[in-house]
């Protein structure tokens, strides 16, 4: 994931969070990412940027954590962790400043303007690999039980499997095309 200061991020299964400098190709991984048990965290899945800079982390097993770009300091939030599961596959941050988290336990979409990280829960029970919003506002979520559609407008959710002809249930990417 590249930020708004052109750093490139990488997320590892086993050695965590890594910052790879482009002009020299090395990679130092962040050791200072720790869990609540003063643990390097070592599955690190998905970034998302804020409009405060902040650079928002999805672990596997830890929960959710955010990068200080302007201070360089990890945080964890307990306010932005309350109601998400701890196991983060994917994170999607929108235009209208709110966070969509994808976990083993459906999709919270965090609104990062209030204080107390007010959040709502979309597709319980479905495992999320990917979030994407489409030119018209609509939210798109890949999972393990079909491709799933939410108007943010009218509160409507849809789902398509394979029975209204994808080829399988899982999917793991969403794009746009024109």
């Amino acid at each position: 994931y590249e930020d708004s200061e052109q750093n490139l991020w990488l997320g590892s299964f086993i050695n965590g969070m890594g910052k790879l400098d482009k002009r020299t190709g090395n990679c130092t991984y962040q050791h200072e990412l720790i869990d609540k048990n003063g643990n390097s965290i070592q599955r690190v899945y998905d970034f998302a940027e804020d409009k405060d800079k902040r650079l928002w982390i999805a672990t596997m097993g830890a929960g959710l954590f955010y990068y200080d770009l302007t201070k360089k300091q990890f945080v964890y939030s307990d306010t932005a962790n309350t109601n998400v599961n701890a196991w983060i596959c994917c994170l999607f941050y929108s235009n209208d400043n709110k966070l969509y988290v994808g976990s083993y336990d459906g999709v919270n979409c965090i609104d990062l303007e209030t204080a107390d990280f007010k959040n709502q829960k979309l597709f319980p029970s479905h495992l999320i690999h990917s979030i994407y919003e489409d030119k018209d506002g609509i939210i798109w979520i890949g999972s393990s039980e079909g491709l799933c559609k939410w108007d943010k407008t009218t509160g409507e959710t849809t789902k398509f499997t394979t029975s209204h002809g994808l080829p399988s249930n899982t999917i793991y990417a969403i794009e746009e095309s024109d």
